[in-house]
């Protein structure tokens, strides 16, 4: 099932692109598009929702394409939301939800200037934040941070995880630094539950290790010291539940 939605995927992405319409997947289809190690155990895991990520230019294209291409609309949802959100129920029941300039859920992560990175999805760095800004980072979550680490070194341009981005966001913002740093020492903790083989557990936990040291020898901003002074009296992340509203 997970390699039918993912090649669904791979060929609904090839269309749109054909048609000149701007979608990039994001999301755990995203990560086994881009990441080969997410196609084999131990980091295999199930799909069952293809998200999109496209900007307000492009959204009312992308939903008349997504219907041209068999996907219904959520008419009512679409109408409400689709400034920022829409759902569309596709052939094989994949389910496809559309995310308009940004994604948020614990943080808020733009897509300004972020969708040419790469012609599927999002850049790694993205897929990589999206995972490492989730409060309650899961065992799912784990896995696919393990498998974008396991495929890709951290570098300073788009050619793998462009850890220059990442040390930018989160040196800005400390909110965000907050909680990645927590979900990079996290995720090091949970590496020897996922049974990875020797060599493939010490490159995750290296590059684990050496995205921390990048980030912490960021040079961070006013506001970031700003508000490090005010710290955890006072909330620094959206409940997913309110921002999924």
């Amino acid at each position: 099932m997970s390699a039918a939605v993912v090649e669904q995927a791979r060929e609904l992405l090839d269309r749109l692109d054909r048609e000149r319409t701007l979608a990039r997947a994001l999301g755990g289809v995203a990560v086994a598009l881009r990441c080969p190690s997410a196609s084999r155990p131990p980091l295999a895991r199930d799909y069952h929702d293809l998200d999109l990520a496209t900007n307000r230019d492009h959204g009312h294209r992308l939903a008349e394409a997504l219907a041209a291409a068999g996907y219904a609309p959520a008419e009512r949802f679409n109408a409400l939301h689709g400034h920022s959100r829409m759902m569309f129920s596709g052939p094989n029941d994949l389910h496809v939800d559309v995310l308009v300039d940004k994604f948020v859920m614990c943080h808020e992560l733009s897509f300004r200037g972020r969708l040419d990175v790469h012609r599927e999805t999002l850049g790694l760095a993205d897929l990589l934040l999206t995972k490492l800004q989730i409060a309650q980072i899961n065992h799912k979550d784990v896995v696919d941070v393990a498998a974008i680490l396991s495929d890709h070194a951290l570098t300073q341009d788009e050619s793998g995880i462009n850890a220059g981005y990442v040390v930018e966001l989160l040196s800005n913002d400390w909110g965000w630094w907050r909680t990645v740093t927590a979900n990079l020492e996290i995720t090091r903790e949970l590496l020897p539950t996922l049974d990875l083989p020797r060599a493939q557990a010490a490159d995750v936990d290296g590059r684990l290790h050496e995205l921390k040291s990048v980030v912490a020898e960021g040079k961070r901003s006013l506001r970031w010291k700003a508000r490090a002074r005010v710290g955890e009296r006072m909330a620094w992340r959206f409940d997913p539940e309110e921002a999924a509203t």
